[in-house]
């Protein structure tokens, strides 16, 4: 039997992420993606309370930045959903003037990343038991 037929199938991410995405970014690298998907939870509170603040003061200019910075943040761990809104949302930042008709874009990105943060964390903790029960391998 060729070794290949007994290599494990690896980690496999919840279905509600992008596979394709993750799978191009991480291959087999378990520990980054764990790594990637700490950082996820450790830095989002602040970013999310930035893009609040910035949101709330309509700071076009803050806002936009902060969109700039999270935007790869949420693809990295399989979000695209969200990514692909930031993205969109950062493109218009370039031709408005204020941020006022922004509030349906705002909402989803708020209401979305609270929707699929227990999600990020559930997956970060069966990323560190698969890589802490595949650290031999």
């Amino acid at each position: 039997m060729p070794s290949e037929a007994l290599k494990s199938p690896g980690f496999v991410f919840n279905s509600a992420l992008c596979q394709t995405t993750l799978s191009n970014l991480y291959s087999d690298d378990y520990l980054t993606a764990e790594a990637v998907f700490s950082t996820f939870e450790e830095e989002i509170d602040g970013y999310i309370g930035t893009l609040r603040d910035s949101f709330a003061k309509r700071n076009l200019p803050e806002f936009s930045g902060i969109v700039h910075k999270i935007k790869p943040v949420y693809n990295y761990v399989g979000l695209t959903n969200i990514y692909e809104r930031l993205l969109s949302v950062e493109n218009n930042c370039k031709m408005l003037k204020s941020l006022d008709s922004m509030m349906e874009d705002y909402d989803f990105i708020i209401s979305e990343t609270d929707k699929f943060r227990p999600l990020i964390k559930n997956e970060l903790e069966r990323l560190i038991r698969y890589n802490a029960e595949n650290s031999n391998l």
